[in-house]
């Protein structure tokens, strides 16, 4: 019997490929200062690269769960917290597609949009929803495992957040605590994102049979 992928599986597999490549950029690509070290360019030179090759996966990461957020949220229509969530993932899309857009505009125009306010925000807004709408999705579903790895997520995003907003109002390099956050943080989405994955395949499969 062959089982087709709806949208919603469909994207979310695009969404846990997404967040591989986000991975991939930060583990793979060398830290701007040693890029500059090698290869006798600025720092702010490196930088604009480094932030120009990571533009893509973040990009298509932003698509994916702007698109899980409004197929989740059509497809469970009546169910509230299903709603909700896919809702929240939308505004989450949104709220990471306007700071890479404004990331853009600082890197190519100068025109100094991120400041260490708006990046706090960012943090913050970015957090709240991603959290929220995992939380959600995993109640609606009624899944202890999801559930599980939605409240890890959660605890692990409040410390690493938290620490980097220090270290933004501090003004010390908040870029080893972030790209410990990104690992951990990636990895328990992808980790929840497949067990998702899994369970829209088996509700096909029930639907098939």
């Amino acid at each position: 019997m062959i089982i087709k992928s709806s949208p919603l599986r469909l994207w979310i597999g695009i969404t846990i490929v997404s967040f591989f490549l986000v991975l991939v950029y930060f583990y793979i690509l060398p830290n701007p200062l040693q890029l500059a070290e090698k290869n006798g360019l600025s720092h702010d030179a490196c930088e604009t690269i480094v932030f120009f090759l990571g533009f893509p996966p973040f990009l298509l990461s932003a698509l994916g769960i702007l698109m899980v957020g409004l197929l989740v949220a059509e497809s469970k229509q009546g169910r509230l917290l299903a709603v909700a969530g896919g809702w929240m993932l939308v505004i989450r899309s949104i709220v990471q597609t306007i700071e890479l857009i404004f990331g853009l505009l600082d890197r190519y125009m100068s025109m100094h949009i991120n400041c260490v306010s708006v990046r706090i925000i960012y943090v913050v807004l970015l957090a709240i929803l991603m959290c929220s709408s995992l939380l959600v999705i995993a109640i609606h579903y009624k899944k202890n495992d999801m559930l599980a790895m939605a409240i890890t997520y959660t605890i692990t995003d409040v410390i690493i957040k938290a620490r980097t907003i220090w270290a933004m109002l501090t003004q010390n390099d908040a870029r080893a605590v972030s790209a410990i956050g990104i690992l951990l943080g990636n990895i328990l989405l992808i980790i929840y994102f497949c067990k998702w994955w899994k369970i829209e395949k088996h509700a096909e499969m029930v639907i098939e049979q």
